[in-house]
């Protein structure tokens, strides 16, 4: 709507992360830090294509592991998943494009009861080998084959390590490798961004801590899933107290752990709408671990995307996380504010050609296309969106359908969202949208009224979304602003 703001197989065709072909532009500094280092996707020799989860599974671990030693500067996993054709790309466009002077890569075979992992360690600008080695463990002791590499190609890249970091790679999120298997696999199914593997990443998290209550990365992933859920497909009434209980489960079993933070810093400011608190929260989780895109992303909002100082944290957001189709519909609206809405449709078509599953891509094509008068390719990106089963599509072809004049269109797409919410959760906030761009302002109000009620996030910003000006001088706008108002803090 307008007013809203990984590896795939050899077969595909290399990209770069800004969705551009190679040779890839580097994102930072001419010279990347020496104690830098990106993990690829492991390739799995299985004949089991279910095994295809451990192969992301020891890539994530194992970057977080490192990532965990301050004088290692470590790239963003969701960073090189993006990354489309890994396998195509030589070490020095890779590093290059990544940021990093280091690169490590791997295969793992799972075999009678046995895992195999093999590792190489090689120099991103030369792509000569540094080291490499092979682990055999009992495949169900995954976590000490994480922890003996991430140490050994932190001495290789590093150094010799202090015994305060000896220990910090050695720490264990869980005793119980039942827990931790289900917890990779739900980390997988997550990482896809499907509300389909969403939803069943939840029970697989859920399982885990069946397995092993005290199992802290399991309740924060569990917070992670409702956060992706809310508001899109799941009531924020229902999903937030959820959300909630799993982050202060995860901060009592370990309170520095910076994802937690940053999660219940969104909770403080969607939810209980309180920003102070919720500020206190973003810097908490800076603090503790500076590359946290989404921390930096929220903290921004906080003072304001156009501002310098939202600016600068946006900045960051990017670097660490650079195809965040969350961070970069912000940036996207920044373009279209500075007059460059050529660079804005550019930068979306990216983000759409490294996955055209995003569903805030399609959104915020179909948003820019919109406001460059391009009403019909507008049209045909909401459709795109619709057809990934997002109720935003619905909502934002009533819009498109509204600058078109075709009033056919607007009733059947109304109805269609109408029938939907009988069926599904649809956010009334959306249902609200609809109507306000449809001219019906009875409707609007009545489904603004439901969202209050599903206490909503978007209603925090609603004073400042063009969607609903032609409402600003109903009596029953100021009203509700008032009602808004006593609520946030």
């Amino acid at each position: 709507m307008a007013a809203l703001a990984a590896a795939v197989p050899h077969t595909a065709r290399a990209q770069c992360p800004d969705g551009s072909p190679p040779p890839c532009a580097a994102r930072g500094p001419a010279t990347a830090p020496q104690a830098s280092v990106a993990v690829l996707t492991f390739g799995v020799l299985s004949r089991d294509s279910s095994d295809s989860y451990l192969g992301e599974g020891l890539a994530d671990a194992i970057s977080a592991r490192l990532g965990q030693l301050a004088r290692m500067t470590v790239t963003s996993r969701t960073a090189v998943r993006r990354l489309r054709g890994v396998g195509m790309l030589p070490p020095v466009t890779l590093g290059r494009a990544l940021s990093v002077a280091h690169l490590v890569s791997g295969t793992l075979l799972r075999t009678g009861g046995r895992l195999r992992v093999t590792i190489e360690l090689v120099r991103a600008g030369t792509g000569t080998q540094v080291w490499s080695g092979q682990f055999v463990r009992d495949a169900d002791d995954v976590l000490a084959i994480e922890t003996e590499v991430a140490g050994t190609l932190a001495v290789r890249i590093a150094g010799p390590l202090t015994g305060a970091e000896r220990a910090a790679l050695g720490v264990r999120p869980t005793r119980v490798a039942e827990a931790y298997d289900l917890y990779l696999r739900g980390r997988f199914l997550f990482n896809q961004q499907t509300r389909e593997g969403l939803e069943r990443s939840l029970q697989l998290f859920d399982a885990a801590i069946a397995r092993d209550s005290g199992f802290a990365l399991a309740h924060v992933a569990v917070a992670d899933t409702y956060f992706w859920l809310t508001d899109d497909f799941m009531s924020p009434r229902e999903a937030y107290p959820k959300m909630k209980a799993a982050v202060d489960r995860a901060l009592l079993i370990d309170s520095t752990l910076a994802r937690a933070h940053t999660l219940l810093g969104a909770i403080l400011l969607s939810y209980d709408w309180d920003r102070t608190a919720a500020e206190r929260e973003f810097r908490r989780a800076i603090a503790l671990d500076s590359t946290d895109a989404t921390a930096h992303f929220y903290y921004a909002y906080l003072f304001g995307y156009a501002s310098p100082a939202g600016l600068a944290e946006m900045e960051l957001a990017q670097r660490f996380d650079p195809l965040n189709p969350m961070i970069n519909s912000e940036l996207v609206g920044s373009l279209k504010a500075a007059g460059r809405s050529a660079d804005a449709i550019a930068l979306v078509q990216r983000t759409i050609a490294l996955d055209s599953t995003q569903f805030h891509a399609w959104e915020t094509l179909g948003d820019t296309y919109l406001a460059t008068g391009r009403t019909d390719d507008a049209i045909a990106a909401y459709q795109h969106l619709l057809a990934l089963r997002w109720t935003r599509g619905e909502a934002s072809l009533v819009e498109a359908y509204s600058r078109a004049g075709r009033r056919d269109d607007v009733t059947r797409a109304l109805a269609e969202l109408e029938a939907r919410a009988t069926r599904e959760y649809v956010s009334p906030f959306l249902v609200a949208f609809a109507y306000a761009v449809a001219g019906d302002a009875d409707r609007a109000f009545a489904w603004l009224d439901r969202a209050l009620e599903d206490r909503s996030g978007w209603l925090i910003d609603l004073r400042n979304l063009p969607a609903f000006s032609s409402l600003h001088e109903d009596p029953r706008y100021a009203v509700l602003l008032r009602r808004i108002t006593s609520e946030h803090r």
